[in-house]
């Protein structure tokens, strides 16, 4: 739920969905809502998190040190290719204190993206997860530990605005 990632109540500005009358693989909405007094106050500076709506704050599933067997992604319900665009506007006379530089990790089996873009009245974060394979093999298994290890940080960013 979005109303999960915030210490304060929601208001639901706008909710649209597409394809849903039609028999496609792929579903989008457009989902519009305000948070009023979520800002975390530090040193002069808020500080925010974007609520990514598929984070991967949680990192249980990948517990184990070793795999006798390979890792099957497809058992995670991610989509083949998942897109999600945010965007944050500042509140007046504010500015982000440091412009956040674009994120790319890949692992063989995924691939992870967070790209920003800075107008003056707001932050536009996109971020993407493909699914390039269904299936870790046992020897890549530390190489995607690591790309979820990178991936959790990323999706739990947070930002400065002054």
């Amino acid at each position: 739920t979005v109303s999960g990632d915030f210490k304060t109540s929601i208001t639901i500005d706008s909710l649209h969905f597409t394809n849903l009358q039609n028999l496609e693989d792929s579903v989008s909405y457009d989902l519009s809502f305000t948070v009023k007094d979520d800002v975390n106050q530090i040193a002069g500076m808020g500080i925010i998190k974007l609520p990514w709506t598929d984070a991967f704050g949680s990192m249980g599933f990948l517990t184990q040190n070793k795999r006798n067997a390979p890792f099957e992604i497809w058992q995670m319900g991610l989509g083949k290719e998942e897109k999600e665009i945010i965007t944050l506007p500042f509140p007046s006379n504010t500015k982000l204190a440091e412009i956040p530089k674009d994120i790319h990790y890949t692992c063989g089996a995924l691939t992870y993206s967070i790209t920003y873009k800075i107008t003056p009245k707001a932050l536009i974060a996109t971020r993407e997860l493909s699914v390039d394979k269904d299936r870790v093999n046992t020897g890549d298994y530390d190489t995607l530990k690591d790309f979820f290890t990178k991936v959790s940080i990323a999706d739990s960013k947070q930002y400065a605005i002054k």
